[in-house]
């Protein structure tokens, strides 16, 4: 059926915003934490997105300063230089989202649905850092078949700030009453 043609059989099925996960993934992403961002967001579907190391195979997307999807595509249809953030098999979306359609044959849901409508629905990135690995090939198991357990337990977390504009707002007083994120760094 497709990973979409599959979904839409299970549509009766699902609830009102439910989570997607291929069954070639291996992560530690935390999904508690993602479903309550997609909960307080107005989007149709959050896709998880990470850099990918490789973009030959992969959806890659293009993202707007409120981090909307704007572009789905591979990197045979685009020129270099693009940025490699990919989709990662991991997503939330919401059941009335899902449409019915007959263009494809074993429809896929990036490829046939969300790359279609990207423009039609409200789909959002969230740039993971998690570990979020592919292991759909033999080669990529065989890879991470060495790394797994290590890279499946929690990393400490770390954040940078800056005062020059980049992530924050100048804030040269460094007074915490005026600390704001630029645009779109988040």
């Amino acid at each position: 059926l497709g990973t979409y043609g599959a979904l839409l059989k299970a549509k009766p099925y699902l609830a009102d915003s439910f989570f997607i996960l291929y069954g070639d993934i291996a992560t530690n992403y935390n999904i508690k934490n993602g479903f309550n961002l997609f909960a307080k967001d107005d989007s149709d579907f959050l896709l998880v997105t990470r850099h990918t190391d490789h973009p030959e195979d992969s959806d890659l997307i293009k993202i707007d300063h409120e981090n909307y999807i704007t572009k789905i595509f591979r990197e045979d249809e685009v020129q270099y230089p693009y940025a490699p953030i990919s989709c990662t098999s991991l997503m939330f979306a919401k059941k009335e989202s899902l449409k019915e359609f007959n263009s494809f044959n074993k429809p896929d849901i990036i490829k046939h649905f969300l790359k279609v409508n990207v423009k039609n629905l409200k789909i959002k990135s969230q740039l993971s850092h998690s570990y979020i690995k592919d292991i759909g090939t033999n080669k990529r198991y065989q890879q991470e078949l060495k790394r797994l357990e290590v890279n499946l337990k929690e990393k400490n977390k770390i954040v940078f700030l800056d005062r020059d504009g980049t992530i924050i707002k100048n804030n040269e007083n460094n007074d915490i009453n005026k600390f704001k994120f630029a645009d779109g760094a988040v």
